[in-house]
């Protein structure tokens, strides 16, 4: 999504951060070495796939976690990073 968002700002002569500011997700390795670092949201994807697999296993075990009549939800801390691709105000 991000790398559609850039390529279309691109299209449109729009200059990041001047005329547009633009945040992505995940933190993917690539975005500090475009023209100008993005920013980005960060998630703790080992926690994600720890929790999810200990979530599984408990299952399988057929430990009852939670009430299966209700979704289970899990809440995991994201960060914001700054970077060049928006203006801090």
């Amino acid at each position: 999504m991000t790398l559609g968002a850039l390529i279309a700002i691109r299209e449109a002569d729009l200059k990041i951060p001047d005329d547009i500011g633009i945040v992505g997700f995940d933190d993917p390795d690539w975005s500090i070495v475009i023209d100008f670092p993005l920013t980005t949201i960060n998630q703790p994807v080992y926690n994600l796939g720890a929790t999810a697999s200990e979530v599984l296993i408990k299952k399988i075990e057929g430990s009852q976690i939670y009430d299966s009549k209700q979704p289970l939800i899990i809440t995991l801390n994201t960060s914001l990073v700054i970077r060049g691709s928006t203006l801090e105000k």
